[in-house]
């Protein structure tokens, strides 16, 4: 069995090429970056959704990921911040900013292609009945299972079963899982098993 582990290599770096360039030979696969100027901030105060895909795309074409863009918000405090210092207070000039930077973002997000997920997911639904020791020890079993299983759902609620030994005080469980299976990557050789995580 084979088993693969994802890590994600990024930076926050300043926006040009040289930088780009330096970190996709470093191995780095995303950034968070954005350009001091040219998003249409100085024209009427916003974003550009064209502008932001401008960027995404030249970032994308030094082989990395726009991961993320901070605000043009500085540390050194709301009276000398170029633009959108309301954000930082609590006034309803600062909803409005909030809106006007967000709008442009969402608007570009929308047009990002979204890329495959590297697994797939299946849900499970188990029911169960036995004693309190039977129960903890198959939960306790599935914190060891040697997949990754997420729990989303637990419903346990007590019965009484009688039989000829008298009444039998008992839980029934229900739970719903998720399971996640790695896909098959592309280039295995033919035959071979990809395992799952």
């Amino acid at each position: 069995m084979e088993v693969y582990s994802i890590m994600r290599l990024g930076s926050q770096v300043p926006y040009n090429d040289e930088v780009l360039r330096f970190c996709k030979q470093m191995g780095a696969d995303y950034v968070d970056t954005a350009p001091a100027r040219g998003l249409g901030i100085e024209e009427d105060g916003c974003w550009h959704a064209d502008k932001l895909m401008q960027v995404r795309e030249h970032v994308e074409s030094f082989g990395l990921t726009l991961e993320a863009m901070h605000l043009p918000l500085g540390s050194a405090g709301v009276d000398r911040q170029t633009c959108w210092g309301h954000i930082m207070l609590g006034t309803p000039e600062r909803d409005r900013e909030i809106e006007r930077a967000t709008g442009a973002e969402e608007s570009a997000s929308a047009r990002k292609p979204t890329a495959p997920l590297p697994y797939d997911a299946f849900h499970i639904r188990a029911s169960m009945t036995g004693g309190y020791g039977q129960i903890l020890a198959f939960l306790h079993r599935l914190t060891r299972f040697p997949k990754i299983v997420g729990v989303e759902e637990v419903h346990i609620r007590p019965i009484v079963q009688t039989d000829s030994g008298g009444p039998r005080h008992l839980l029934q469980v229900e739970v719903r899982l998720k399971a996640y299976v790695l896909k098959e990557r592309a280039g295995t050789a033919a035959g071979a098993t990809t395992g799952a995580v």
